[in-house]
């Protein structure tokens, strides 16, 4: 019931449309989990760079508000393409940027390295400080993460030998 809706949403050309497509888009994971072949059928295409509106469209689904993998890897070649149009993508950049630093230091490792170093080399000099700084504070929340697991522990171990146990 919803499909028809959200196409003409998508298909849309006036303010009303552009606002509800926005939206759409941000939940863009949620979409692909809902109905995953509907999201690559209809969404997905229009995130080619071959697309007029390619731009516009990027701008809302990189907002997307959690990385779902397997969109992922649908839209992996249009994902990398992205970096050329760094520019383009106005303050969604830092989106873009974001999503590129949590792939490259998550466990999995999303896209691999070869495909990161593409980015990087496609990326404008501004693209490739903001990627820095980012995977800088990711690494930063992890150390800050482990700290506070060690730190867990610790008092655990307090509780253990029923002494207290200094941090510094």
């Amino acid at each position: 019931p919803f499909a028809e809706f959200f196409e003409s949403v998508i298909r849309g050309t006036d303010e009303s449309s552009r606002c509800a497509r926005n939206e759409l888009l941000t939940q863009l994971s949620n979409l692909t989990l809902v109905d995953k072949e509907w999201t690559f059928e209809t969404i997905v295409p229009r995130l080619s760079w071959k697309m007029a509106d390619a731009i516009e469209f990027w701008r809302a689904a990189i907002k997307m508000t959690w990385l779902n993998w397997d969109l992922l890897q649908q839209i992996r070649r249009d994902f990398i393409d992205t970096a050329t149009h760094y520019k383009e993508l106005e303050s969604s950049g830092e989106w873009y940027v974001n999503i590129f630093a949590v792939m490259a230091t998550s466990k999995n490792n999303g896209y691999g390295a070869r495909t990161y170093r593409e980015i990087l080399r496609m990326l404008p000099s501004e693209g490739k400080l903001a990627v820095a700084n980012r995977i800088k504070i990711c690494y930063i929340m992890l150390e800050i993460r482990l700290i506070f697991f060690g730190m867990r522990r610790l008092v655990r171990l307090s509780k253990i030998f029923g002494r207290q146990i200094r941090i510094a």
